[in-house]
């Protein structure tokens, strides 16, 4: 049996009711030795779908028998019958994945960022410093101030120092000397953090030095005493490394290079003879130590 299909659309006009016809749709299709006939009922979405069975494509019996069906299911939905089953629909598309809403990308509100806050400290301090050939080592212990701004990993500081030195005594056959020293220093660093405890930094200061000389002659001498006072300016450069060791306390050293803005000789004159006392370095090395509470 050859295939084929017959396909028409139906309208059943009801006259014991006012409502428009309904089409209907009829499909008769001849396939594998049978007649499958379906009548497609639109208004309820339904299907009424039948099997005849046939021999040939010419069987009367078969083509009788689909007749019957079309007629049966046509009176039948023309007195407002609902036959057949519901109609299959495809399975609906799967849902299509919405994509996650994209994220705000604008940048978060920024908190406000509070300024650096000024830090103030004060502390005590010892150095060491070679002033001449003939005082190589004067030791000094004094007191430290500054007011700091922290900046990110770095800081700015500025500290100031004064310190009483250890007086120096030196001595030739006719006369002693005694050499005292005050230093004042005032420096501007920059520290560099690290570690979270450790900063290292340089410095630049410029200070000033009073040097008080008292001369007094040897015993058996006639010759008077002397005093004088002098100010020499100083400039100076350092390099040093700051510590915490506990909430608000830290030791730091440093070491440098000091600068006199004029060189100054101490010269005795007795009798005919001139005597140098003392003959400071142009450059003079030292170096320090210090202990700050920092508030």
């Amino acid at each position: 049996m050859e295939s084929a299909t017959i396909a028409f659309d139906v309208e059943i006009l009801a006259l014991e009711t006012p409502e428009a016809p309904a089409p209907y749709r009829v499909t008769i299709e001849e396939r594998n030795a049978g007649i499958d006939v379906s009548v497609v009922d639109d208004k309820h979405d339904r299907v009424y779908s039948r099997r005849v069975e046939a021999a040939s494509s010419d069987d009367e019996v078969a083509l009788e028998a689909t007749a019957h069906v079309v007629v049966y299911a046509l009176e039948a939905l023309g007195r407002g019958e609902i036959i057949g089953s519901p109609r299959a629909r495809p399975p609906p598309l799967a849902a299509v994945e919405q994509a996650p809403p994209i994220a705000d990308r604008r940048s978060p509100a920024r908190q406000p960022v509070s300024p650096p806050r000024l830090r103030f400290s004060f502390g005590t301090r010892a150095s060491v410093t070679g002033y001449a050939s003939n005082a190589p080592a004067i030791l000094g212990v004094g007191a430290i101030a500054g007011v700091r701004l922290p900046s990110g990993p770095s800081a700015f500081e500025i500290a100031a120092s004064l310190e009483q030195r250890v007086p120096a005594v030196l001595r030739t056959p006719s006369l002693a000397s005694r050499f005292q020293l005050h230093a004042a220093r005032i420096f501007v660093r920059r520290d560099l953090a690290v570690t979270p405890s450790v900063d290292l930094g340089a410095a630049f200061g410029v200070g000033l030095d009073r040097i008080g000389v008292t001369t007094v002659p040897r015993r058996g001498s006639s010759d008077p005493t002397i005093v004088s006072q002098d100010l020499v300016g100083i400039a100076a450069v350092a390099f040093g490394l700051r510590a915490t060791i506990a909430s608000h306390l830290r030791v730091q050293g440093d070491i440098g290079i000091e600068l006199p803005w004029k060189d100054v000789e101490y010269i005795v004159q007795r009798s005919s003879e001139n005597v140098t006392i003392l003959a400071p370095w142009p450059l003079r090395p030292w170096m320090s130590v210090a202990l700050v509470a920092e508030l």
